[in-house]
């Protein structure tokens, strides 16, 4: 879903406001940033928003011809920002989880049990190959 921030710059209808959202945008040929100022009306279902107030639109299917948005309370947006923060949490757990693995992978490669596994692997592959060319002797 797309959210946006913007500044309501008309409320005069019903359940629906106007949100002025900027964002800089920069330019192809000069390479030089400019803001660019967009409006969207939004569904407002309480009438709570008045003129001059931050709010937070989200995109939802059409409600009217003009309406795409829906305007965010504040305790939902909280929510959201905790979300965000707990799944970051999460991820940066799971990388230490795993270079704790990793790290654990090098040291066993050390161990010696482990290299005997490895030379033990590698005499069955060698009596493999004598095998193939003994039977290609004997045809």
């Amino acid at each position: 879903m797309h959210y946006k921030k913007g500044i309501v710059v008309s409320a005069k209808g019903n359940k629906t406001i106007v949100v002025m959202v900027e964002s800089k945008k920069m330019h192809p040929k000069y390479r030089k940033y400019f803001t660019v100022t967009k409006k969207y009306h939004a569904h407002d279902e309480d009438n709570r928003y008045k003129n001059g107030d931050t709010v937070m639109i989200r995109q939802v299917r059409p409600i009217s011809k003009l309406k795409r948005w829906l305007c965010v309370p504040e305790d939902s947006i909280d929510r959201m920002r905790n979300q965000i923060v707990r799944r970051k949490q999460e991820r940066i757990k799971k990388v230490g989880e795993m270079t704790d693995r990793m790290i654990d992978m090098i040291k066993t490669k050390g161990n010696k049990a482990h290299t005997a596994k490895k030379k033990q692997t590698r005499a069955n592959a060698s009596h493999a190959k004598k095998s193939v060319s003994k039977s290609k002797k004997s045809l």
